[in-house]
């Protein structure tokens, strides 16, 4: 568990006495599990050049950099956050 899903089970725990409604205490959630990072899911096959997808959204994921001299061999720059929902990704490959 993380330091904001740590918060936000206190927050809970409190939600009544700090009158917070279901629906914020939901939205809160959302936003915990944005900030919670997924592992992105590999492709069987590239796509566009691209070789992840988000857990999330299932948008294609990463930054395609072409190298230092111009030739045409791409590689992808594992972003921190997906672009199209914003969702936390974890590119480790550890179970």
């Amino acid at each position: 568990m993380n330091k904001y899903q740590n918060a936000l089970n206190e927050i809970m725990n409190c939600a009544g006495c700090l009158g917070c409604t279901c629906e914020n205490v939901d939205l809160l959630q959302e936003i915990v599990d944005k900030a919670t990072a997924k592992k992105v899911i590999a492709l069987p096959k590239k796509e566009y050049g691209y070789t992840h997808e988000c857990p999330n959204c299932e948008k294609l994921v990463g930054t395609i950099v072409m190298s230092k001299n111009n030739e045409f061999s791409p590689y992808i720059e594992e972003d921190c956050y997906c672009p199209s929902c914003g969702q936390a990704l974890d590119w480790s490959e550890e179970e």
